[in-house]
Formats: C-alpha cells, structure tokens, sequence
C-alpha cells in the first residue's frame, strides 16, 4: 500500500473508530516488552524487572515455567530466574502472549464473530509459525517473529468489538466464496483488519517492525522495511489458518510462493516447518488453555 492510501484508510478509521469507548487501553507491560524483544543489550536482570513489575504477568509466566511444557528438575519461583532456565527469548515471548491475552483477548467483550479460544489459538499459532520459520531459516527476525506473528490479527478485536455486525458480514461474503477476506472488509467496512491493527499498534507506539507484517503479511514482498519478518508471519498465518482457522470459508488462502522467494527456501521446508509448529503447539498447549476466553 501506497503512503497516500494508508493514510487515507487511517483516517478513514480514525472517523469510525477514533471516538468509540471500547478502545482499549495502552497495555504498558506490552508495549515495554516489545521495545526490548530484539535489544541484544538487554540483560536477564532487566528482562525479569520488566515482567516482575506486573504481579498477574510474573504469576502467570511463573506458573507456564513450573508446568510440563518445560520439565524443570526443580520450581522455579522467580522471574529471572525462569530467564536464565529457559532462555530470555522464551520468558519474552511467553510474557508477551500472556499480556495480549490477558489485556486484550481475555479483556474484550463476549465475542460476537468468533469463537475465543479458537481465535487465542490461531493467535499463538501464528507466533510460533512465524518464529519456527526464522529459527529454522537463522533469520535475525527470529527475536521479533513470535511477536509480530501473534499481533498481526489484533486488529480483529477491535472490530468484533465495535463494529460486529459489519464483520459478521464480512464473514458471510467470505464464506459464501464470493469474495477473499480483505475484498470482503474493503466493500463492507471501509479498511482491513490489518489497517486497524496498524492504527491502534500506532496509538500504543508498538515498536514499527511489529506493526509492518500487519499490513504486509498477504504480500511480503512489497513490505519495505523488512520482508523476511513479513514473509515469515505469511508463512505463520496460512499454517495457523490451517491449524485453527479464524473463520469459516470454502477454503483459506495457501503459502505465496513469492514469500518462499523472500526467505530463499524451497516448498520441502514448509514440510520441516509444519512438524516443527504441531509439536511447539502441543509443547506449549499450557498456553493455549490459559484461562480468560469464554
């Protein structure tokens, strides 16, 4: 997208949206998270102040840590602690899916267009799909993909929660096969989930690596900042759309071969991926059953 449209379907949103008293609020543990997902500066020290700071996050991570999904030999009772057992990559990415969903998944309103735990799912896949691809790729993006995977849809939040019956229109068209998913939120709404997420991701002042695969995740090979990480959430979201699909349609858009062209990777790998994203997905299915969704 060009800058003249993407600010034209700013403030397209900023109409609809701007004024609306559901906007959530800054979630602060989020935002300072991801300001130092890929800092290699920052310490183990900090990384544990950081989630020690929000008592519900620490007793959550704490919690995730001491299940089976890591087998410790002993319990860990500390946030730094779980830093240096299970790696400072690890604790920020658990830390950041438990402050999404539980600032804003857990948070939102009774869903109107999905069903919760399946959206938290698709979420999660997503995350790991992406940092599945840039860990087995030795991408550097591997410290952002987890997170830019996982918030890539967060724009859908906003949207069941003010304009519900728009998207549950959008869903019908979708599902009727007429029209793909962004064609169906162009016509009916105005602006795309990713749009939204974007403008909101802005509000937040999300770290800008996080926010670009929103709006270039169904074409990374256009995103100008950094197409691998686009490319790797891509890759993500048609596996999660595999796994625990969003909506309902005749069928979900497949991996772009053009993005297997960005990550320089033949189709084969994607087999290797796929096995991978299964076994982190049960690996961690303690975060996928964390409480919150109805």
């Amino acid at each position: 997208m060009d800058t003249a449209s993407h600010q034209a379907s700013l403030q397209k949103i900023q109409d609809a949206l701007g004024k609306t008293e559901h906007l959530p609020p800054t979630p602060e543990i989020l935002i300072a998270l991801l300001r130092v997902i890929d800092d290699p500066d920052v310490s183990v020290d900090e990384i544990g102040e950081i989630v020690r700071a929000d008592a519900p996050l620490s007793l959550s991570l704490l919690r995730l840590v001491n299940s089976a999904a890591y087998g410790l030999v002993r319990e860990v009772t500390d946030t730094a602690e779980a830093v240096r057992y299970v790696g400072s990559t690890e604790v920020k990415n658990l830390s950041v899916a438990i402050a999404v969903k539980t600032g804003l998944i857990g948070k939102a309103p009774v869903c109107n267009s999905f069903d919760r735990k399946t959206l938290w799912k698709n979420f999660v896949a997503a995350g790991l799909g992406a940092h599945v691809t840039a860990t087995l790729r030795g991408l550097s993006a591997k410290k952002t993909a987890f997170s830019a995977g996982l918030l890539h849809q967060v724009g859908f939040v906003l949207l069941d929660t003010v304009l519900p019956y728009k998207l549950q229109f959008v869903f019908t068209e979708v599902e009727a096969g007429e029209k793909s998913l962004l064609q169906a939120e162009r016509e009916i709404i105005g602006f795309t989930h990713g749009e939204v997420g974007v403008w909101l991701g802005e509000k937040w002042e999300i770290p800008r690596p996080v926010l670009e695969p929103m709006l270039y995740c169904d074409k990374p090979w256009e995103a100008p900042r950094s197409p691998e990480l686009s490319a790797v959430v891509h890759v993500g979201n048609r596996m999660a759309m595999e796994i625990a699909p969003t909506y309902t349609a005749p069928s979900y858009p497949r991996i772009d071969g053009r993005s297997l062209g960005v990550l320089n990777v033949d189709p084969e790998f994607l087999d290797q991926v796929r096995r991978e994203l299964r076994r982190e997905l049960d690996r961690l299915s303690p975060l996928i059953e964390m409480g919150g969704c109805s």
